[in-house]
């Protein structure tokens, strides 16, 4: 058949099925007007103005039939675990911790008495290696019981923890108001009530008595040393509180340790003297310099020039006198220095 013929059959062909389709969309369009109710359409102001009646509410209701449906099954078993293995309700931790600010000439030992605890519970809750350092203004965390925190190590047990302390397995969990005791995590902080403590882990908690490490202030001899001696000038029996260390006129005086400047001027028999005051009541005295080269509150390194040597002051010659002060009370400098 010729390529012209069988263009015009196609066509012909396309139009009917066209003609045929076009009729039962017509059909079907008839019978939905039919179908719909004789109404007003709304406007979009009347639209917005109706209430939705959305499946929205309903799907938050089943949500929270199936929330509270799982939190009892999560309680049930979480109770089934307590009451099997531990015999225990699940209960609101038993354990308060307040915040409380230290005020002045107060210590950690002072707070723990107060609060009706001991020292190894506050060091240990406030994870602080030296209970000397703490400082007016400071918050500290004060449980409402004894106790100390422990960090769990990887695949230990509730009941490892309790046996290393001699402490009440129920407490624990108690206190820590835990819903699944048979799993705690590693890194995880348990607070152990009344836990036992032995000599290793109280030395943990409580480091040897702090003893800074004082440098020589100035070169020289020294000439005499801390107790009582004649004094050279007055010619009477004194206490001498401190060590005299010959240097030449103008040499470098040096802090014999950091700390803040708490006196530098004129002060009677010391001549021109400089106080500096360091960390847990200790505190240094440089008498008789030439010159002072710091000033009141300023903060100063150890080894810093603090003044000059000299012979101010009631000095029978060209000398350091150097004294070393803890809590209010001079004490021999030559058990301190380097």
């Amino acid at each position: 058949m010729p390529v012209g013929r069988q263009l015009i059959l196609w066509m012909s062909i396309i139009l009917t099925l066209s003609f045929i389709l076009f009729s039962k969309l017509k059909e079907v369009s008839a019978t939905a007007e039919e179908s719909l109710p004789n109404e007003t359409p709304l406007s979009f102001r009347e639209i917005l103005a109706e209430p939705i009646n959305s499946d929205e509410n309903q799907f938050t209701s089943n949500q929270n039939l199936v929330e509270d449906s799982t939190q009892k099954k999560l309680e049930n078993r979480f109770n089934e675990v307590n009451s099997a293995k531990f015999n225990l309700p699940i209960k609101k931790p038993t354990l308060a911790i307040e915040t409380y600010r230290v005020k002045k000439n107060e210590n950690l030992w002072k707070i723990a008495q107060k609060s009706g605890l001991d020292a190894f519970t506050l060091l240990s809750i406030n994870k602080l290696r030296n209970g000397n350092l703490i400082r007016p203004g400071q918050s500290i965390k004060v449980p409402n019981q004894r106790g100390i925190l422990h960090k769990v190590a990887k695949d230990e047990s509730l009941e490892e923890i309790a046996i290393r302390y001699q402490a009440s397995l129920e407490k624990i969990i108690e206190s820590n108001g835990m819903l699944d005791p048979d799993t705690i995590y590693a890194g995880t902080d348990l607070f152990i009530p009344d836990a036992k403590l032995n000599e290793s882990f109280r030395k943990e908690l409580i480091p040897p008595p702090y003893k800074p490490k004082f440098v020589r202030p100035t070169s020289g001899q020294l000439t005499s040393g801390f107790g009582y001696r004649i004094h050279p000038i007055l010619k009477k029996r004194r206490m001498h509180k401190g060590i005299d260390i010959a240097s030449g006129y103008g040499s470098k005086v040096k802090a014999a340790s950091g700390g803040t400047v708490t006196y530098s001027g004129y002060m009677g028999s010391y001549g021109n003297l400089v106080v500096i005051n360091h960390q847990n009541g200790f505190e240094t005295r440089y008498a008789h310099n030439s010159a002072l080269k710091v000033k009141k509150g300023e903060r100063v390194r150890q080894g810093q020039t603090v003044a000059l040597v000299g012979n101010t002051g009631r000095s029978s010659g060209t000398h350091l006198h150097f004294e070393i002060w803890k809590n209010g009370e001079a004490i021999d400098p030559i058990h301190y220095l380097k």
